[in-house]
């Protein structure tokens, strides 16, 4: 195991293959102390240089964000988890009529006596990996439960028992499961990330249930560029808060870019939010990765205020040069958090409202007049929860 894993990096150590005057892109000593009991062990393999550098940080950083990752579901947020996480993944994420051949097909190599030993090391499988997601609070993607669907498609060859009872119910519902399960893949194509099934509501109304992994990786900008292209005249404003590590630039989107996910590169500057047309990622909506994580709360609303009242202190100075210093102290010390702020009471007031189109079922649009946008960030909260309601953090 340990040759195959040099192996896979080209049996290097280092993870900069060039030496760069650059600082290392690693935060050793952070991501260290939040790796747990592990931390040690990790340091000691790297201090020694038992095995690629790139392959101990990433242990490390699971380990980390392991201990303590923010996650959504159905407008709940936590940074402990659910352990009913798992299998509402694959409830809502898998399609319907391939549940019912896998459940067919599970009970006839049950019944069938012949293939209940043969069909035993699947049940072992599904039974540890099942047993280790429920209790996992890395709540970060239905991926994670790929494995699985290996072991479970297998099992739905059992409906062969039921076809060869030669009932004519039987042969119904398994050519029935199978013929649904073939039109709705078609229709779901090209959007096979983003399928729900109809106890979701279907894809369109995913994002209500899961996000990150389960929907959204940004891989919806081409599909954007081709809808702004087709359906925003030139001049109309566009704001984009994309969730993912692609670059706008590329697809030559022009837009101004709101507080987004991977976007640490992004120029951060004054702009004033205005109608238009607003592009938002389904991560980015549900406000899972913000410094204003989940629902708008009193604490929100109270230093989103302190700030605008700061903003007005400020345009009010009668003296230019002072009301510039004032502005270029605002922009340095306050202006990311009242940004997240300004951008997660929007998302709030979104949250209340259908979608007017979304690309791929990720990026959702909406089409906002400058009337909305004042409602939005000025008027009375679209939500106001006494307290920050996210599951292991809870502040007043």
């Amino acid at each position: 195991m340990l040759l195959v894993t040099w192996g896979f990096y080209s049996f290097r150590y280092s993870a900069v293959r060039l030496p760069s005057p650059e600082p290392s892109p690693f935060d050793w000593e952070g991501m260290l102390g939040r790796a747990g009991a592990i931390g040690p062990t990790i340091a000691f393999a790297r201090d020694h240089r038992l095995l690629p550098e790139a392959f101990l940080y990433g242990v490390a950083s699971f380990r980390a964000f392991a201990l303590g990752r923010p996650t959504f579901l159905n407008g709940e947020h936590s940074w402990e988890g659910w352990t009913w996480f798992f299998p509402y993944c694959l409830a809502v994420k898998t399609p319907l009529p391939l549940l019912a051949l896998v459940a067919t097909g599970a009970a006839g190599a049950v019944v069938r006596r012949e293939t209940r030993y043969d069909t035993s090391p699947l049940w072992v499988l599904l039974a540890v990996y099942w047993t280790s997601a429920i209790a996992s609070r890395f709540n970060i993607g239905h991926r994670h439960l790929l494995p699985t669907y290996p072991a479970m498609l297998v099992l739905a060859g059992g409906v062969v028992h039921w076809l060869d009872t030669r009932r004519r119910p039987a042969r119904l519902l398994v050519a029935s499961a199978t013929l649904a399960l073939i039109v709705e893949s078609v229709a779901t194509w090209p959007h096979y990330l983003a399928y729900f099934n109809q106890l979701a509501g279907g894809p369109r109304h995913g994002y209500r249930h899961l996000v990150d992994s389960s929907l959204d990786w940004g891989q919806d900008l081409s599909g954007l560029a081709r809808w702004l292209e087709r359906n925003v005249p030139p001049g109309t404003p566009v704001y984009l808060a994309y969730f993912g590590t692609g670059s706008p630039d590329y697809y030559h989107i022009q837009a101004t870019r709101l507080p987004g996910f991977f976007d640490h590169w992004r120029r951060r500057e004054w702009y004033l939010p205005g109608g238009g047309v607003y592009a938002v990622s389904a991560t980015m909506l549900q406000s899972v990765y913000s410094l204003v994580p989940g629902p708008w709360a009193v604490p929100y609303e109270q230093r989103y205020q302190d700030a605008l009242s700061d903003l007005r202190r400020i345009a009010a100075t009668p003296d230019e040069g002072q009301r510039q210093q004032l502005m270029r102290a605002f922009l340095d010390e306050k202006f990311l958090l009242f940004e997240q702020l300004r951008f997660a009471r929007l998302c709030a007031f979104l949250r209340r409202r259908e979608p007017d189109d979304d690309i791929g079922h990720s990026i959702l649009i909406y089409r906002l007049s400058d009337r909305d946008v004042r409602e939005a960030l000025y008027g009375p909260p679209a939500e106001l929860l006494p307290d920050v309601r996210v599951a292991g953090v809870v502040r007043q």
